[in-house]
């Protein structure tokens, strides 16, 4: 019996000493990173379409309009992105251990 608890707390331990070495490190899940890499994308993007419509001329209404589009579809991406980040973020598993 004793050796069988001081086995599952080494393991025990074991887990949780690693734990606080990848949280030292700061590493975040996958899930995480590739929710952070997606919405960083979309918003690189929005501020894209939008330097090109400031730098449009007015008189250049059709282009103007397509770019409103574009961005206002972008926009749209932008959010669901966001969401799914906030999602990923909220599901990290972060425990207040002291390292």
């Amino acid at each position: 019996m004793k050796k069988q608890l001081l086995s599952t707390f080494k393991d025990f331990h074991q887990k949780l000493e690693s734990k606080k070495v990848e949280e030292a490190a700061g590493m975040a899940s996958r899930k995480l990173i590739k929710a952070t890499d997606e919405y960083h994308e979309a918003q690189l993007k929005l501020q894209e379409l939008q330097n090109e419509f400031v730098k449009t001329t007015k008189e250049d209404t059709s282009k103007r309009e397509q770019l409103k589009k574009a961005i206002i579809d972008q926009n749209k991406i932008v959010k669901q992105k966001e969401a799914i980040f906030q999602k990923a973020l909220g599901d990290e598993d972060i425990d207040d251990l002291e390292i």
